[in-house]
């Protein structure tokens, strides 16, 4: 608990010495901030997991990456760097491993990450977008939650009915 509060009054202030020029704040500035997630921290209390999204005023659109620090607020190092949204960090059960949310195969999937750092790799692959998981405490099973028709009972049923849906909105987007 000290240590959300010390994160938040840090971001707190730092706001406010970004802003307390007497410059008044456009559009570039407003959107030149980074903007934190509520940090994670791993089971032992050890390290801390953040999202970090900014804006890309270049590509109009904002890149969501995740950064990885020490509770006492050492070795801060960014953990993902690929350009697709990174988000929802989850630590492993053993503190070993982050999972996390990307939408670098084209759909929000579960990936995960060495703590030290190393290549993500993909863990679910689902059809759709995940929209959030949580990790069983042996991390050997995995509770997804994603939209899914509600009238499917099993994957194969949800490709069908996505496909189709696809389909239509395509159809309809060319008329």
């Amino acid at each position: 608990m000290r240590f959300t509060t010390i994160v938040a009054a840090t971001i707190l202030f730092s706001s406010f010495s970004l802003f307390s020029n007497s410059k008044p704040i456009d559009f570039e500035n407003f959107f030149g901030v980074y903007r934190l997630a509520i940090p994670v921290v791993s089971a032992d209390g050890r390290y801390f997991a953040v999202e970090v999204k900014k804006a890309d005023m270049s590509e109009n659109n904002f890149s969501t990456q995740i950064w990885l620090a020490r509770t006492s607020g050492t070795d801060l190092k960014q953990l993902t760097t690929d350009p697709s949204s990174n988000s929802n960090p989850v630590f492993s059960p053993d503190g070993k491993t982050i999972y996390f949310l990307s939408d670098r195969s084209g759909s929000s999937q579960v990936w995960q990450i060495p703590l030290n750092g190393g290549e993500a790799q993909q863990v679910s692959n689902l059809y759709g977008d995940i929209d959030g998981f949580i990790v069983s405490p042996y991390h050997s099973h995995f509770l997804f939650q994603r939209k899914v028709p509600p009238d499917c009972e099993n994957e194969d049923c949800i490709k069908q009915k996505g496909a189709e849906k696809e389909k239509a909105d395509s159809e309809s987007t060319t008329e």
